[in-house]
């Protein structure tokens, strides 16, 4: 199947380019997000995909793809090297305090728990704090940047009881007229519009939800009887679960409230659809920060290929489990399985479109470039290395093979320059090749002349397989 590619990210023309589709329909993985730890709670990032099993509905499943930590454990850290997966990778963390989901009196305890320790957190620089308040808005208090070159504001936390205090003392009771079904709404908009504007930020992306319950409203009329836990029958459950999972945001839940049973079922649901975590009572927010700060450097990328039947729009529970015994494991146990319309071809543009407009790197698949001026005048040399071990390879006759297409996109200061560059890449490694390569990265390497003004290039490389995608971004600097 061959067709010719002939727009873009929102209209922008791409040169005529022709493009062999993939041979077979790109792989729709399941993704998990898993953090270990060992008894005493530190992480343990020593384990192998062997190590590893997991269980969909009861089935088995094999690894398709797995990634611990960055690039690779066996790459030297090197300052000149440009890379998607920097080292320590970054995380942001944004706190929302729920108080149309707290009664009045919660919020006032909740906030003599908050302030002592958020302003235990050193460097607060990539925290960030909004009020969903007792009307269901979301309020800043904290909030994200208005620009992305804006200095961070490290020491912001050291003023949070007084911003707090004041933010309490307007706020009035849960307004009369909102019904269960307003309360859940407002509450899941929030997520996600938090979600949402997480994308603007490279590595891990957490929420700290700190609340007295979960809401959730039965679906009238549904087609499946409700079996006690809100994500089989809550309203809007489907559609929050895709839009986090869309957005890759973890959210961790922390309430001060009263243990109540039927509470708790719901709050453990609520993480384990994230694969975030769940704490009770008396929890220190810097500490829950730092946990996930660590999680995010030393945890695990799995994910695994299931029939084209798994996708049959219900909830599915996951199971993963580790060998080396008294390791715990921290990830989703359930997930909406959504299928996928799409055409190849247009999963793969969408991968790249993704790639292109995102206002950071996208690390799905790792690349690092070196650059060095061309040999002729107005080029750059530039030696890319994509990680292999993010890529789906099939293996046939003693060949590993790969479908790949590259991307590149020259920008000034007012945006992209010119056309994008595309085509496709379709490597053929020998076994040698392919264990060098797994330790090394797969080697692209070119010259490109510089478009007069181009500021920055970046990179994209997406896996026809999977229609999984990475870019990393380079400064230009020509004389």
């Amino acid at each position: 199947m061959r067709a010719v590619l002939r727009t873009l990210c929102g209209g922008l023309a791409v040169s005529a380019l022709i493009l062999t589709a993939s041979a077979q329909e790109p792989a729709k993985l399941v993704k998990l997000n898993v953090v270990a730890v060992d008894q005493q709670g530190k992480p343990v990032g020593d384990l192998t995909a062997n190590d590893f099993h997991i269980v969909d509905e009861g089935k088995p499943e094999t690894i398709a793809l797995f990634r611990a930590g960055g690039f690779g454990p066996t790459t030297a850290v090197d300052p000149s090297l440009f890379t998607n997966r920097p080292s320590p990778p970054p995380h942001t963390t944004v706190i929302l305090f729920d108080c149309l989901n707290h009664l009045r009196s919660e919020w006032l305890y909740a906030v003599r728990q908050i302030v002592p320790s958020l302003k235990q957190i050193g460097d607060a620089s990539s925290i960030y704090f909004y009020v969903l308040t007792s009307a269901g808005q979301i309020d800043p208090i904290h909030p994200f940047p208005s620009a992305p070159e804006a200095a961070p504001d490290k020491t912001w936390n050291q003023g949070i009881e007084a911003m707090l205090t004041k933010e309490i003392k307007g706020m009035k009771t849960r307004p009369t007229g909102l019904t269960d079904e307003d309360v859940t709404k407002k509450t899941y908009v929030a997520l996600e519009t938090l979600g949402k504007q997480l994308t603007n930020f490279p590595g891990r992306r957490d929420i700290v939800w700190i609340l007295g319950g979960v809401p959730w409203t039965y679906k009238e009329n549904t087609k499946n009887p409700c079996n006690g836990i809100w994500v089989g029958c809550g309203l809007y459950a489907e559609h929050l679960s895709v839009t986090l999972d869309a957005n890759g945001t973890v959210v961790n839940l922390l309430t001060y409230t009263d243990l109540d049973t039927n509470k708790t079922v719901d709050m453990e649901a609520m993480a384990q659809l994230t694969g975030g975590s769940l704490t009770y009572g008396k929890g220190e927010i810097n500490q829950i920060v730092q946990r996930l700060n660590e999680s995010s450097s030393t945890g695990y990328t799995i994910a695994y290929d299931p029939s084209s039947a798994n996708w049959d729009k219900k909830f599915h529970l996951v199971k993963i489990t580790c060998d080396r015994k008294d390791v715990k494991l921290i990830a989703k146990t359930r997930y909406y399985a959504l299928p996928d319309t799409r055409s190849a071809q247009d999963r793969e543009m969408d991968a790249l479109r993704t790639a292109f407009q995102s206002p950071v790197d996208v690390s799905d698949i790792g690349l690092r470039a070196a650059i060095a001026p061309g040999k002729t005048p107005g080029t750059i040399k530039v030696d890319l290395k994509v990680n292999l071990s993010d890529l789906v390879l099939h293996e046939s006759g003693g060949k590993y093979s790969a479908q790949l297409t590259f991307l590149l996109s020259q920008r000034g200061a007012s945006g992209p320059l010119g056309d994008p560059a595309m085509f496709a890449v379709n490597p053929q490694l020998t076994k040698e090749q392919h264990d060098a390569y797994l330790k090394d990265g797969f080697p692209m390497s070119n010259e490109y002349p510089v478009i007069p003004g181009t500021k920055v290039m970046r990179f994209i490389v997406a896996d026809g397989a999977t229609d999984l995608a990475g870019s990393v971004t380079i400064p230009i600097a020509l004389p």
